[in-house]
């Protein structure tokens, strides 16, 4: 439905009325409608209503990746200050070796050979400071980006250690069915092959004829203080019909276009079911096993802590050359940095799975993919 309003001049030849110039003033309305008789706007309707429920789970599942990709970024973080921790200890430990050392040689119980060993151990582990420092810089401007700041706006409150959260212990992830409601992406291709589905429907009404009404209603005078009394009235009924009786070629070749396109949906939508199970399964099997990596190395490490300990009791002793000490202290080094990033790993599979199951879990359903424990 349109209003209308006009003032047509026409100058007129030949035809015997007074004058060669007259005006026309004109004030109404008009509506027209399509009768759908055969499915045409209603599929289009549907397509259209499709689309955008496919338009907004594409957001739901955009926001989804930046929530996780946060997530993963401040996982990082804390990983690589807790390699800091840990490098930093590492380094107070062998700098007290290095002063014992020295001190058992100016007691002529150890040899210089030793004490240079001792410093090439302590100036070893200095050096990993630094480059796990940029990295934990480098991690904390990304972050602050892709939270919408500024690359130092964060680093006040970043710069603080904090330890690793702690993964849950377990996780019930429900029923396959419920998995395929909440991934945005499995939303999203399922819509829009209900797009491509009403798009043949679309494509189909298009061989039939189509059928309209339209009519109009309005004033029209050659002088406009004339245009409110009575007979100025004027109005309009008419009925249409289109039919591509001779683009009917080109009409059917739309349709197997959209029965195409509509197969591509379907491929596109089977991919993405089976691809969202293949995330969850991954993402599953990498949660269980980073936490059995993580207890094993955990362990380890308090195993390597102890012999370190041992070694440095019996090289004061006297039991044992140094080297076995270099040697011990090295592996406990070397454990307790593979054990924080495991750790770290192990929160990263967590972040995988949230993001596989389209954006958490809920306890509701209780069938458990992982009991990681």
């Amino acid at each position: 439905m349109s209003g209308l309003g006009d003032v047509p001049q026409n100058l007129l030849g030949d035809i015997p009325l007074p004058g060669e110039q007259i005006n026309l003033f004109k004030a109404g309305f008009d509506a027209a409608w399509e009768i759908d008789l055969f499915g045409r706007q209603r599929r289009a309707v549907e397509q259209a209503d499709a689309l955008l429920e496919a338009a907004e789970a594409h957001r739901d599942d955009a926001l989804v990746s930046i929530i996780a990709e946060v997530a993963r970024e401040y996982i990082e973080l804390r990983i690589l200050q807790k390699r800091l921790d840990v490098a930093r200890a590492n380094v107070h430990i062998q700098r007290e070796t290095a002063d014992l050392v020295a001190q058992r040689r100016d007691a002529g119980l150890a040899s210089d050979v030793e004490v240079a060993q001792a410093r090439a151990q302590l100036e070893r582990s200095r050096s990993r400071l630094p480059a796990l420092q940029a990295a934990a810089e480098r991690t904390m401007h990304r972050l602050s980006v892709l939270l919408g700041r500024p690359p130092e706006a964060l680093a006040a409150e970043l710069e603080q250690h904090r330890d690793l959260p702690r993964a849950p212990s377990g996780i019930a992830l429900g029923m396959p069915s419920s998995l395929l409601q909440r991934r945005a992406d499995v939303r999203a291709a399922e819509r829009e092959l209900a797009a491509a589905t009403a798009a043949v429907g679309v494509a189909t009404a298009e061989l039939f004829p189509r059928f309209s009404l339209s009519a109009a209603l309005g004033l029209e005078s050659q002088d406009p203080a004339d245009l409110l009394r009575r007979g100025s009235t004027a109005w309009t009924l008419a009925s249409g019909t289109r039919w591509p009786v001779f683009d009917a070629g080109r009409a059917r070749a739309r349709v197997r276009i959209a029965d195409a396109r509509g197969e591509q949906a379907l491929a596109r939508f089977e991919q993405t079911v089976l691809r969202a199970f293949e995330d969850v399964e991954n993402a599953v099997s990498g949660l269980v096993r980073s936490r059995e990596r993580s207890v094993a190395l955990a362990r380890a490490a308090a195993a390597a802590k102890r012999a370190a300990e041992l070694a440095r009791e019996r090289h004061r002793s006297g039991l044992v050359d140094f080297l076995a000490v270099l040697d011990a202290e090295r592996t406990a080094q070397s454990v307790e940095d593979e054990l924080a990033v495991s750790r770290g790993e192990e929160l990263t599979s967590c972040i995988a799975l949230y993001k596989a199951l389209g954006g958490g879990w809920n306890g509701s359903d209780n069938r458990a993919y992982a009991e990681a424990k």
